[in-house]
């Protein structure tokens, strides 16, 4: 079972897992979804299906204001449509990661926290078309950076890549099981024990969203 916008890199999930199991372990949430789309409840499903229009909209500002000085808005307004869509609120938070006498400090598009610690940062990353583009090289023309760079307190360096990001991210002293880099029309979620083997999970929203596949067991 695979979908064309869905990036499965490095086997974040096995083959075997995609083509044997994955189906009926969706069989179990997509009962879930028609039983609170029943009750109006907003699902997963729902967003997604429902963000087009914004998405879009938010879309073609975003490739406008590249290389302006819109364009930390205009990327910030489109990640924010993809976060809502993911279940997740754009807050922004202002946080400051212990990492071995070190301090990071950036801002985060959102903070999942749990009992025990945080469990998701996500990043603003500016506007791209390819996950590849958010690992290119500081200071290559076409690298897509992130809207708010990462400090770091001991060389006073800032780093900008996001696939750099995540791994200062992962390196702290309290690290969070995931980090979610948001790029407009791609979307990188990274685990912390997979992206040390070079694994990660990636979805294009231009083509999921364009193909419109709707059914019961379909991309959307």
């Amino acid at each position: 079972m695979s979908f064309p916008s869905i990036i499965n890199r490095g086997e974040f999930f096995s083959d075997h897992y995609l083509e044997s199991v994955i189906a009926s372990d969706l069989n179990d949430l997509r009962q879930r979804w028609e039983a609170e789309e029943k009750g109006d409840v907003p699902t997963g499903r729902v967003r997604i299906r429902g963000m087009s229009r914004q998405f879009f909209a938010a879309r073609g500002g975003a490739e406008e204001g590249r290389g302006t000085n819109r364009a930390a808005d205009t990327a910030r307004a489109l990640n924010d449509v993809v976060l809502a869509a993911l279940g997740f609120e754009a807050d922004r938070t202002e946080l400051e990661l212990a990492k071995a006498g070190d301090t990071l400090s950036f801002t985060a598009a959102h903070l999942a926290e749990t009992s025990t610690g945080p469990l998701l940062v996500a990043l603003d990353a500016h506007f791209a078309t390819d996950v590849d583009e958010l690992f290119g090289a500081a200071g290559d023309d076409d690298a897509v950076e992130l809207v708010d760079s990462i400090e770091r307190s001991a060389d006073n360096k800032r780093v900008r890549i996001p696939a750099d990001a995540v791994g200062e991210i992962f390196g702290c002293d309290d690290p969070p099981r995931y980090v979610l880099v948001v790029a407009g029309t791609v979307a990188m979620l990274a685990e912390r024990a997979r992206w040390a083997e070079g694994r990660f999970l990636a979805v294009g929203f231009d083509g999921a969203l364009e193909r419109k596949d709707t059914k019961v067991k379909g991309e959307r």
